[in-house]
């Protein structure tokens, strides 16, 4: 009997074995195939790498082509995903993916044939379309240096076909001008170019903007000559609010994003770290308060910003007179500094802070990083050196990561705030309101240790839908005016107070959540979000609370919240 059971442990292991062989036999996939030119030439050296596309955190497999172009491997996995880093003479080929749902790779560049777990690929690259510009000096035919060359074409084409069509929706791309005056780059571009956009800006000159016509051909470099218009240098003398010269002045560029109605050198102006050279006025008024320099690259499309310790303004070239003959001397003064102090009553709790956004006109829209308010311990602030416009006050918790400073929120937002020039604004914020807290209660299977909740409770109120300007308008003055009428009319005053009383806060570890400050009036608790991977979904039961306006500093006791699985 022991025998016939050793017989039988002894079977089960070996068919054990067996399935787990067939099992691993079953998941490998044999690859194969080559890489080739347009004329069927085998292209050898080629990088290949290869993912498992089920798991791509699992280390790739790197492949080279032969002699003959060709390529072999046993892969340890069924779906790939399969990239080809090709010569510089040719174009990559990147994102094939091969699984068990297809047979096939669905790309004009490849032919897949599948036998069994073996799949063959013949790849075929195509030569880049290569273009040569030169970029000289209208006048002097000298190459033209500190320049930054922008292309763009139809890049929603480049997915459907090899050669494209006609239509340019895709977004700029940047290149960058070699010291000769020349650049050459290849695009993976449509053969019809009469909608590819040439832009050049260059200090010193006048922008450039053209179209490429020539149509071009796949491994052939195209030479276009590109001249530039120079233009004068600009002066002027700073001035500071006292009426002294304004010594060691410095020239910040404004993003466009702040004039609120130029997408397209917004665009641009993404490149800005990579083209400082062009971008930056890099020079510093003398002792005098004077400076000269050459004429932006942006041109009348980028205003700049004078900044010195005694104020700031702001100009455009469109403003200054210029002469081929001589430099014009221009006056500008600077205007004084604004300040915003006071008292802040909420209680600033560890790992938060509050903190000055400087908005645009629609009264919504950050430009700049948030300025951190320093408190004192009776909650005493004073910000100084603030540029006229709107403003806001919010208050910022920190949490998450080893640091606690993985994530944040804004607990409460308060009512923007517009200065103008050396205006000195008393605030004390928290005065129409207070805390409130509460106690977070989850399913028995739930650890705050394991999850970090952030709550948010909205006003019971019908709030109005985001605004959003009528269309047609085609400038910034009329935007402006367009914003200024929403937020004085009845329904922009009550999107305002929707957003001012929209409150977050983050649950602690016990569960005890904590507002720091709370209008009064009727709210809800809207949302539960969670860092962690939860068990199963929650639901949160329908909770609301009133705080009434009367007078109360104390906290407001929201109680027990319990949190439900569906």
């Amino acid at each position: 009997m022991k025998s016939i059971y050793s017989t039988i442990i002894l079977a089960l292991v070996c068919q054990s074995l067996l399935n787990s062989q067939r099992s691993s036999l079953a998941a490998e996939r044999v690859i194969e195939g080559a890489i080739v030119d347009a004329d069927k030439r085998p292209i050898p050296s080629v990088k290949i790498v290869i993912y498992d596309d089920n798991n791509p955190s699992q280390d790739p497999i790197h492949l080279t082509t032969d002699a003959a172009g060709a390529f072999q491997a046993t892969l340890p996995f069924r779906d790939f995903a399969f990239f080809v880093r090709s010569p510089d003479s040719y174009e990559e080929i990147g994102g094939l993916r091969f699984s068990r749902s297809r047979s096939d790779i669905k790309s004009p560049h490849v032919d897949s044939s599948v036998n069994g777990d073996n799949v063959k690929l013949i790849v075929t690259l195509q030569r880049p379309f290569n273009i040569l510009f030169q970029l000289d000096d209208a006048r002097s035919r000298r190459p033209v240096t500190n320049a930054a060359l922008f292309f763009k074409e139809d890049q929603e084409s480049w997915e459907n076909s090899l050669e494209g069509e006609p239509g340019s929706t895709s977004p700029w791309s940047l290149y960058q001008v070699l010291k000769e005056g020349k650049i050459e780059f290849r695009e993976r571009t449509s053969k019809i170019m009469e909608n590819a956009d040439i832009l050049v800006l260059a200090t010193g000159y006048q922008p450039l903007r053209v179209k490429l016509n020539e149509k071009l051909v796949r491994g052939k470099t195209l030479e276009k000559r590109l001249e530039l218009v120079p233009l004068p240098k600009l002066g002027v003398t700073i001035i500071t609010p006292e009426g002294q010269p304004a010594v060691g002045a410095v020239f910040d560029p404004i993003s466009p994003d702040e004039t609120l109605d130029d997408e397209e050198y917004s665009e641009l102006f993404r490149f800005k770290d990579r083209i400082k050279g062009v971008l930056d006025i890099a020079a510093t008024t003398n002792a005098q308060g004077t400076v000269q320099f050459e004429y932006p690259a942006f041109g009348e499309r980028l205003s700049y910003r004078l900044r010195h310790p005694t104020g700031y303004a702001e100009f455009n070239v469109r403003n200054l007179k210029t002469s081929r003959d001589s430099i014009i001397q221009h006056r500008i003064e600077l205007n004084r500094y604004a300040t915003i102090r006071g008292k802040y009553l909420p209680k600033i709790g560890p790992n938060e802070n509050l903190e000055l956004y400087r908005i645009l006109g629609d009264r919504m829209t950050r430009v700049d990083p948030a300025i951190p308010v320093s408190v004192d311990q009776n909650g005493n602030f004073d910000i100084r050196q603030l540029l006229a416009g709107w403003y806001v006050l919010a208050h910022r918790i920190h949490y998450g990561g080893r640091d606690g400073r993985a994530n944040s929120v804004v607990l409460v937002a308060f009512d923007r705030i517009r200065i103008v020039e050396g205006q000195v604004v008393e605030l004390v914020l928290g005065m129409d309101g207070r805390s409130a807290r509460g106690r977070l209660i989850l399913p028995a299977d739930y650890r705050f240790e394991d999850h970090q909740f952030e709550i948010s409770m909205d006003p019971d109120i019908e709030c109005p839908d985001y605004p959003r300007p009528s269309p047609g308008i085609m400038n910034e003055r009329e935007l402006i005016a367009w914003w200024d009428a929403y937020w004085n009319s009845e329904v922009g005053r009550r999107f305002a107070d929707c957003r001012v009383r929209n409150v977050h806060t983050v649950v602690s570890n016990d569960g005890t959540l904590y507002f720091p400050f709370v209008r009064p009036g009727t709210y809800r608790i809207t949302r539960v979000l969670s860092t962690g991977n939860l068990n199963s979904p929650l639901s949160l039961p329908e909770t609301k609370f009133t705080i009434p306006d009367d007078g109360n500093r104390q906290p407001f006791e929201l109680g027990e919240i319990r949190i439900l699985k569906k």
